[in-house]
């Protein structure tokens, strides 16, 4: 008798095991997550003042990159006729600047015009 109901006393085990498994995985992402709230709370904390201005500062320098590229290697018009003056074509010049070939044709002859 003992026999016939030892496969439900092994499938009751294996749900026990499994349930204790989900259990300790469920604990241990517990204890992690007071863990990092712990270290978050302990950190030092900074004032509105130094946040603000951190992002206020970053914001400008994103804003002075966009309205003056001369800062990051010339403008883009300086850049045309430097790279034309080195020998490159037009659509060497077009693909390295991810720019038109016409647009690039456009600039060197304004270019040219001016030097007139």
């Amino acid at each position: 008798m003992l026999i016939e109901k030892l496969p439900y006393i092994g499938l009751f085990l294996i749900a026990v095991g499994v349930g204790l498994i989900f259990l300790s995985i469920f604990k241990i992402a517990h204890i992690r997550s007071l863990i990092a709230i712990n270290e978050s709370i302990n950190m030092p904390r900074r004032t509105r003042k130094e946040i603000f201005k951190q992002t206020l500062e970053e914001s400008n320098r994103k804003l002075d990159s966009h309205l003056y590229p001369e800062d990051i290697g010339g403008t883009s018009d300086q850049q045309i006729i430097n790279l034309s003056k080195k020998g490159l074509t037009t659509t060497q010049i077009a693909k390295k600047l991810n720019r038109g070939k016409g647009e690039i044709e456009l600039i060197l002859s304004l270019n040219k015009r001016s030097k007139l």
